[in-house]
């Protein structure tokens, strides 16, 4: 599907006639490190593993990479109702970790667990309590922030899986999550249920984490990036990537009209929610870095309209390509994007029913929007094909 890649796929499964197919998987592997990568258990149907050569991560050793989704509690997806989907991969997992003792774990996923801010570890010296002799502890003590409270039945068996296997939950602990942000949203509210999780050797690798404000279906994909093995780039097609950044640099054309045009983006309100914003910011103890690209973003898009490119030609390379936006994008797009994307914001910094009705209402005018957009464009298209 995306040049350069491999993927490794679940099918997703459909459990009755009218619905449609659900709990389908994919994992992509950039094809130059796929000889890493061996996959393990395959006809597993709630998660995808991978064992990794640990030369990818810098470390000795190799690692199971696990890209999972598992079911709600109740799922029609379980043969039981009662059954525990946590369980039934915590399962698997032992299953592995029998084959590959010393193998680290690095998960990601849709747990459908709401773990509050629970602790993922046990402090040294628990294991000296009789009838606690299994648990080999390590010296991992970095406390979790969530902004979602609440625990579900699935969130307790994560957190007793995380304590059995020294894994532990990276969002609310590095760069760019301090706080543990939602990852889905919904009409019935806010919730963290998809993860990062880490053997507490891997977390040393650990750059940063972040939630997307990209929606997909409800759910914000989360980004960790990690130190690895150092790319055997050469040196040419590394100044071919560096010429092709400083050949692709965009300047302002700045005129009476843009000038109006710029001043109406960035009216009084906007200005006031920017301000409240910051302030919210600072005294959540925000990077001065994550505030200043807040600053710099609420420009951008307010004078998007008069960037234009500097000159020269980007280069013809998979790395260096111009992003735009699908023909049928119009202005109306543009705005309601803004609105969705800020009350977006003002609701990951400050969680309550009154913000998240407001984003409610932002996400479906945007949605609206697109559809219509979409639909015009379209019946142009099939107008000017009936003309021929």
């Amino acid at each position: 599907m995306f040049n350069g890649y491999f993927c490794f796929t679940v099918n997703a499964k459909r459990l009755n006639v009218k619905g449609r197919a659900s709990g389908g998987i994919a994992l992509y592997v950039k094809q130059d490190i796929k000889h890493y990568v061996t996959r393990i258990f395959e006809k597993f149907s709630m998660a995808i593993f991978l064992r990794v050569k640990g030369e990818l991560f810098n470390i000795s050793g190799n690692v199971i990479i696990v890209n999972a989704y598992i079911p709600p509690e109740g799922s029609v997806f379980y043969e039981d109702k009662d059954d525990n989907g946590i369980d039934i991969l915590k399962s698997k997992m032992h299953e592995i970790t029998s084959m590959y003792p010393d193998d680290l774990w690095c998960m990601m996923g849709d747990y459908n667990a709401r773990t509050g801010n629970r602790q993922d570890y046990i402090n040294d010296g628990f294991g000296n309590v009789p009838g606690m002799d299994w648990y080999v502890g390590d010296d991992f003590s970095t406390e979790r922030k969530s902004k979602d409270q609440v625990v579900n039945k699935f969130g307790v068996s994560l957190i007793e899986m995380c304590i059995e296997f020294n894994i532990h939950i990276v969002n609310g602990r590095v760069d760019g999550d301090e706080f543990g942000d939602f990852t889905f949203i919904n009409r019935n509210g806010c919730s963290v249920i998809d993860y990062f999780m880490m053997s507490t050797r891997l977390f040393a690798s650990i750059y940063s984490l972040t939630v997307s404000l990209i929606e997909t279906g409800s759910h914000f994909p989360i980004i960790c990036n990690m130190k690895g093995k150092e790319s055997n780039r050469s040196d040419a097609e590394n100044v071919n990537r560096k010429t092709c950044m400083l050949e692709s640099f965009y300047t302002c054309k700045w005129n009476e009209v843009n000038r109006a045009i710029f001043v109406e983006n960035v009216n009084q309100d906007q200005i006031t929610i920017l301000l409240e914003n910051i302030v919210i910011m600072c005294k959540n103890g925000e990077n001065v870095n994550t505030i200043t690209d807040v600053f710099n973003e609420t420009l951008y898009e307010a004078g998007k309209h008069m960037i234009h490119k500097s000159g020269g030609q980007l280069k013809n390379t998979s790395d260096c390509k111009k992003k735009s936006q699908p023909a049928w994008w119009n202005e109306c797009c543009f705005k309601y994007k803004r609105e969705r994307d800020r009350a977006l914001y003002v609701l990951r910094r400050n969680h309550n029913e009154e913000n998240l009705g407001k984003y409610l209402v932002a996400r479906d005018t945007f949605k609206h929007c697109t559809n219509e957009s979409k639909n015009q464009y379209q019946n142009k298209l099939k107008k000017k094909l009936r003309n021929i």
